[in-house]
């Protein structure tokens, strides 16, 4: 009986209280930087989680045009935005906003003094995030080299099943 009315009580004190979910970026870092130290690659997720961080932190803002969700750059404006922050800010500046669908499929050249890369807005954008954690030490070596060791593995992998596996069917 006394173990009956230590978890009823105890049932009824879990009931009243209110429990608040609070979530902040562990080691100041912010979503793409967090998804991108997890598995090494960044998802159009990532991506928009840094967009509604972006408008959270008021660098963005959302309004509705004409039906549709359209992102706009400002009002604050901070100097110490790190630089794919920036260059999404600079794609959102745009008198007229930017669709909100619309805002990654512009992230595809990337402006470093007088030269362009140009690739696909994941490439571009997984350049700059590397290039900031690389700065916090918090990864080491250049994207350049990771890239093009993951495309050599898959070359080789797509070799051993062009080569093999037809060699083996024929074999059966």
């Amino acid at each position: 009986a006394a173990l009956f009315r230590k978890w009823y009580f105890y049932r009824r004190r879990l009931r009243k209280s209110t429990i608040t979910a609070e979530y902040e970026p562990p080691l100041g870092l912010n979503p793409a930087e967090i998804g991108y130290l997890f598995d090494g690659k960044l998802r159009q997720q990532e991506v928009g989680a840094t967009i509604i961080h972006l408008i959270q932190r008021g660098f963005l803002h959302l309004k509705k045009v004409e039906g549709k969700k359209r992102i706009f750059a400002g009002p604050r404006v901070d100097e110490n935005l790190k630089t794919y922050e920036k260059k999404l800010i600079d794609e959102a500046d745009q008198p007229d906003g930017v669709e909100a669908t619309h805002l990654l499929s512009r992230f595809t050249t990337l402006h470093q003094g007088d030269k362009a890369t140009y690739g696909t807005r994941e490439l571009i954008f997984t350049q700059l995030v590397h290039a900031d954690l690389h700065r916090k030490q918090y990864v080491r070596g250049s994207f350049a080299k990771y890239f093009i060791a993951g495309a050599l593995k898959i070359a080789v992998i797509l070799q051993f099943i062009l080569i093999f596996i037809p060699l083996i069917i024929t074999f059966i």
